[in-house]
């Protein structure tokens, strides 16, 4: 076989690990079967990321970067049923609870996909007429709800009605947002 750049070895491994996540429980995905899925020598993963746990990061952070290429930028119009539906969100949660409960900081694993957040970050200056300081804020707050509900919908049982609520509340916070932002000098 060809040659490959560690990064190419790297991009291969990680997808390879979320289509073999996305079909069997995680203590059944073994480097063994990385292996035999990739045809890259299992010892690749301690190589190219130094642990297990590094290569179940990087794929938390593909799956961040699928999902946000999914969602509608507009931060008035999240679509909770796709959040809540796509496996790979749930996955992405999964994997994320253990990952916190194994000493990961969470800084690590809700990393901001910033080209999500500086669209948002335009339309809500547009949208409220606020300083572009503010509106990351805002938008950044956006972002993280729609990623907390992904991540605590599957575990906590958060049914839809439940997760709109979240949702709406986010919405409100968002369109009246003038005096906190006042207040904070933004």
């Amino acid at each position: 076989p060809p040659r490959r750049t560690a990064q190419e070895s790297r991009e291969i491994l990680v997808s390879a690990s979320i289509e073999l996540l996305l079909e069997h429980p995680l203590d059944e995905v073994t480097n063994r079967l990385l292996e035999e899925k990739t045809g890259l020598n299992r010892s690749y993963v301690t190589r190219l990321f130094g642990s297990r746990d590094n290569l179940l990061l990087e794929v938390v952070h593909e799956l961040e970067r699928r999902l946000s290429s999914r969602l509608d930028p507009d931060p008035t119009r999240i679509n909770i049923r796709q959040i809540i539906a796509d496996p790979e969100a749930r996955l992405r949660a999964q994997l994320s609870m253990l990952l916190v409960g194994r000493g990961v900081p969470g800084t690590e694993l809700f990393r901001t996909n910033w080209a999500m957040t500086e669209e948002i970050t335009k339309r809500i200056q547009l949208l409220l007429g606020t300083s572009e300081r503010a509106a990351r804020a805002l938008a950044l707050h956006m972002h993280r709800t729609a990623g907390f509900i992904a991540l605590f919908s599957g575990p906590m049982e958060l049914d839809e009605d439940t997760a709109n609520d979240v949702l709406t509340v986010a919405r409100i916070q968002l369109m009246n947002s003038g005096p906190l932002i006042e207040q904070l000098g933004w």
